[in-house]
């Protein structure tokens, strides 16, 4: 694989500092020097050249921590000589005065006397100021830790505080929540059902004297029985709507088996959109659920009606049942063209196997089995919004497909799998 720029510049300048501080280290471990001073200017003259090199590379210069100390070593040192060298040199400055010599002659020994002092003087304030950082570092490391100490202290102190009150406060969450379990199943879920089914049973008597009353029959009594719910699908028992069974008497003579079949049509279709629950509102106008449910199926209203020979009629799909046992099926031989222009669809019942459900407008099927791409003909699975022609094939998504070019995904799938 091909290196970036980066990348080769970073590693010229490890290689650069790894160099310098090879060859300053092998210079400074020999031990001996023909001059202190001229070694140390060697050195500092080979650091600033090294330096100007690599001010234009990624990252800086770096000396290792025992080349460091070893020409901090050697700065004391050179300190040391100079000093040693200006006394040596005011000396002979004395003695050759007192001899008599001209001071003209011998006035370069105290010329050189005050240079040497005047570099052991920088050297050493170098050395100051180094020993000045190093004290300043320590220092604020010292207060760091510190300050990590004194932090450490006040969480412990928090935790303390925390540990002595969470276990009541955990106690007394735990009995609101069992609490309101209890109030909840006691109190709010009946009333909710009540509430509920009053406004159920209004509605569908309502509905069902209209449709009734356009077949010119009259009811004598109603009565409500609740079904067990239908847990043959895939969702927990909390998330189970309930179903009721409504038994309608008349006292007159059951008209023929296709007139009821079209009158519990009629009055189921009617129905269809309310449910009944403990812990759900009631829902209509094609809500089948709220949106801060978990609900994911529907039950539609199951009718019987009981006319004055005792006998019972049930309506299942296609199909109507008297006592529970078949009696008459509607023919249905109408079927789709396999064009997929539906806006001229004809009204009528969802052409979805054993639904009789309306069918959504344009479409060929009700709005449980339409699929949700415009002009689509195509029938889903019930709540599944688009089939399998314009829905997301990624696992269990059934979100729309998105439109780029071969795309079998989702929007946010299909970018998903362009980044792998």
């Amino acid at each position: 694989m091909a290196k970036s720029v980066e990348e080769i510049r970073r590693e010229s300048v490890r290689f650069s500092n790894a160099c310098i501080n090879n060859e300053i280290r092998k210079r400074l471990t020999r031990g001996f020097y023909f001059d202190e001073v001229r070694e140390l200017e060697f050195i500092e003259r080979r650091i600033q050249q090294t330096k100007e090199n690599i001010t234009y590379y990624y990252g800086g210069f770096a000396l290792d921590a025992d080349v460091v100390a070893m020409i901090d070593e050697l700065r004391k040192k050179c300190v040391a000589k100079l000093r040693k060298d200006a006394a040596f040199e005011l000396e002979c400055y004395e003695k050759r005065k007192a001899k008599g010599e001209s001071l003209s002659s011998i006035e370069y020994l105290r010329t050189q006397a005050a240079n040497h002092t005047a570099k052991a003087n920088s050297i050493q304030r170098t050395l100051d100021a180094i020993e000045a950082e190093k004290r300043r570092a320590a220092e604020q490391k010292a207060a760091e830790e510190r300050r990590k100490a004194e932090q450490a202290a006040k969480r412990q102190e928090q935790l303390n505080k925390v540990k002595k009150y969470s276990l009541p406060v955990i106690l007394v969450v735990v009995l609101l929540i069992i609490g309101y379990s209890v109030l909840d199943k006691m109190v709010i879920q009946p009333r909710t059902y009540e509430k509920n089914f009053e406004i159920f049973k209004a509605e569908y008597e309502s509905n069902l004297f209209s449709v009734l009353e356009e077949y010119s029959l009259t009811y004598s009594s109603i009565e409500y029985t609740e079904l067990v719910p239908d847990y043959d699908l895939d969702y927990w028992e909390t998330e189970r709507i309930n179903e009721y069974e409504v038994w309608v008497y008349f006292d007159c003579d059951a008209p023929s088996s296709a007139k009821i079949y079209e009158i519990i049509g009629d009055i189921n279709w009617a129905n269809h959109n309310y449910l009944l629950s403990n812990t759900y509102e009631l829902l209509d106008d094609g809500e089948y659920v709220r949106d801060d449910t978990k609900e994911t199926g529907f039950h539609d209203v199951n009718t019987l009606l009981i006319f004055n020979d005792g006998c019972k009629y049930k309506k299942d799909f296609q199909t109507l049942y008297k006592d529970g046992k078949e009696e008459w099926k509607k023919n249905s031989t109408y079927t789709p063209p396999s064009s997929n222009k539906t806006d001229n669809a004809p009204s009528g019942e969802c052409m979805y196997p054993e639904c009789d459900h309306n069918r959504a407008p344009g479409k060929y099927y009700c709005h449980q089995h339409k699929c949700s791409e415009s002009g689509c003909s195509n029938s889903t699975s019930l709540l599944i919004d688009y089939c399998d022609q314009h829905n997301c094939t990624y696992g269990s998504c059934s979100a729309p497909r998105y439109k780029a070019v071969g795309s079998t995904y989702c929007q946010r799938h299909y970018i998903e799998s362009q980044q792998d």
